[in-house]
């Protein structure tokens, strides 16, 4: 972690003292004690906010590093993630330099390397897109949280602009945390030996306040996007406030682009792409029939699904959602809407779907729904006779449908 820079503190500590013992001046005939209390008090606190600042330190990664070195500047530079990012705290930044960087050990941040709300950790792409490969190892491509830390423990780190990719386990895990940013990143063929159940993305419980923005989840077995709250026992350290937007999903093989399982809420899916998907984005949780109506306040909005092999967007016992302004294009074996067991209050409105065997299916044999109400939205080319297949039950409500809709 970066050093004090010891000038600025000790002219902080110098004007402390020289405050404390100077002689009062006289102010109308009174000596200024009140005033120099409160000077004594403020450069306290200017003395605080430098040692604040003072931690901050650039550090650098590079092909040509040496862990051995300071890291300190390029001619200093580090040589693997995992090192480097074990090496830096509160406040610094790490300059990953391109190129493509073998590592054979899981990149893990601590918890007490974790920033604070003034004193990010950042991790971040000096030029270019530098890759962090681990050619199958079994390990962890970047790991921010551990099963055994304290649920919400706010970690306040960014990583930016970094490809990750061919790691066994998964590229990234992130749990018990709040409080992070990923952005700008790759993630890509969780295990070289495809298909393998592996996801490229694990979000576990705990977790809140966390961001992921421009980044790519390309070619895996399992999920791009696993996030999963408690599966058993209520809502204890649920996932919550959690925006994903702007992503690239890609070649998933046995399942989805994204899940969200578990008691999680307060989730925003908003302009991603999914492409070539077992299926799109969806809510689910096993055993529902004993724990129904898991996740709440789940919105997905503006985002584009083409060619999924199963649906577009699905849900399981979820309720009050709303799912808004989404673009369809091709659903081969099952709907473009696929909300069952036990769903409830759930919005379908304005997205425009083509080429799916059915606008809307929960499921012959499944469990009712309550509500879905659909409204406003445009498709085309269903292939089957049957738009909205509602053989479970529930209640179906359609608004300002213009089609000639069949049931």
């Amino acid at each position: 972690m970066g050093e004090l820079h010891n000038t600025y503190i000790d002219s902080a500590c110098n004007y402390i003292v020289h405050a404390l013992n100077t002689p009062g001046e006289l102010m109308n005939g009174r000596h200024t004690t009140l005033n120099r209390m409160l000077i004594t008090m403020v450069s306290i606190f200017a003395l605080v906010a430098l040692m604040g600042a003072a931690s901050a330190t650039d550090y650098y990664l590079a092909t040509w590093g040496d862990n051995s070195s300071a890291g300190t500047s390029l001619d200093t530079a580090w040589k693997d993630p995992s090192y480097a990012v074990a090496q830096i705290g509160a406040g610094d930044t790490l300059w990953v330099v391109n190129g493509t960087y073998m590592e054979s050990k899981t990149v893990e941040i601590e918890a007490e390397q974790f920033g604070s709300e003034g004193n990010w950790v950042r991790i971040k792409a000096y030029n270019g897109t530098p890759i962090w490969d681990g050619n199958g190892t079994g390990a962890i491509g970047f790991l921010c949280g551990e099963s055994d830390d304290i649920e919400y423990t706010p970690a306040y780190v960014e990583l930016d602009g970094i490809h990750i990719k061919q790691f066994y386990y998964s590229e990234a895990e992130i749990k018990n945390v709040t409080n992070m940013v990923l952005k700008n990143c790759t993630f890509a063929n969780t295990s070289m030996f495809l298909p393998k159940w592996r996801s490229i993305m694990h979000i576990g419980g705990g977790i809140c306040n966390i961001t992921i923005d421009n980044c790519s989840f390309i070619d895996t077995g399992d999920f791009c996007i696993s996030m999963y709250g408690a599966r058993y026992g209520g809502t204890n350290a649920s996932p919550y406030n959690v925006s994903v937007t702007n992503c690239y999903f890609a070649h998933t093989i046995n399942h989805g682009g994204m899940q969200i399982s578990g008691y999680v809420y307060d989730i925003t899916v908003e302009g991603c792409t999914f492409v070539d998907c077992y299926y799109g984005l969806n809510t689910y949780f096993h055993n529902i029939d004993e724990q129904p109506n898991r996740q709440h306040n789940i919105i997905f909005r503006n985002n584009t699904f083409t060619d999924m092999e199963y649906s577009a967007i699905g849900a399981i016992g979820t309720v009050d959602s709303l799912f808004i302004n989404n673009t369809i294009n091709g659903c081969e074996d099952r709907s473009a809407f696929d909300i069952n067991f036990f769903c409830n209050n759930i919005t379908i409105e304005d997205n425009i779907v083509s080429n799916a065997p059915h606008l809307y299916n929960n499921g012959l044999g499944y469990n009712a729904n309550g509500v879905i109400i659909f409204k406003n939205n445009v498709y085309s080319n269903i292939s089957t006779s049957q738009t909205y297949r509602a053989d479970a039950g529930g209640t179906l409500v359609i608004k300002d449908d213009a089609h000639h809709p069949h049931f």
